[in-house]
């Protein structure tokens, strides 16, 4: 029987960009002792973690090539940090603006990804959350190991601090977990 992997679909973030949110993830490890966020390059999630085995790794590949052909670049602007404060681990993140095109992209990204049953609905792998259903696009830079007291000595100077960047997103990656950290094994151009 063929083991599962798990994947998670999104839009890396530029290389300069990515040193920028690096050279956070790398403040928020040091000061607040949340490490967990580096093990992930910085990225949007369009799809939440799913399991597969490997033979259906090729076939999801090369739907994945034709879906997001039919998808114009997307702007994308940076602005901010916000926080999921009330989870059991507190989250911060860079904000991404409300945006219809990335909105529409994941939205139908989702249905497709049901449609052929490489994730579903209630897959056993995807943990429920309160923000599952709703899109709020962002770029993590501390999460899962950022205490509740670190987050309260944290945040308050991460929500007085200003960030502001743009690009045009591309390509969409989907990643893969090595055991260790989370690696982009595929880009999709987008048309």
């Amino acid at each position: 029987m063929d083991e599962k992997r798990l994947y998670f679909i999104g839009i890396l973030t530029p290389p300069t960009l990515a040193e920028r949110v690096n050279t956070i993830k790398e403040e928020l490890a040091e000061r607040f002792q949340s490490r967990h966020a580096l093990k992930v390059p910085s990225h949007i999630t369009l799809q939440e973690p799913f399991s597969l085995s490997p033979p259906d790794e090729a076939k999801i590949k090369d739907i994945l090539a034709k879906f997001f052909q039919k998808f114009d670049p997307v702007p994308i602007t940076c602005k901010g940090f916000g926080a999921f404060a009330k989870r059991s681990k507190p989250v911060i993140f860079i904000h991404v603006s409300e945006n219809p095109s990335l909105g529409k992209l994941r939205n139908e990204l989702r249905l497709f990804l049901r449609k052929h049953s490489f994730v579903k609905e209630h897959n056993e792998t995807i943990q429920p959350s309160d923000h599952s259903s709703i899109f709020l696009p962002h770029i993590t830079v501390a999460n899962r190991d950022l205490s509740k007291e670190n987050f309260r000595f944290a945040w308050p100077e991460f929500s007085m601090r200003t960030f502001d960047e743009e690009f045009l997103a591309k390509n969409v990656h989907l990643l893969r977990h090595n055991g260790k950290i989370w690696e982009a094994i595929a880009g999709f151009a987008l048309k």
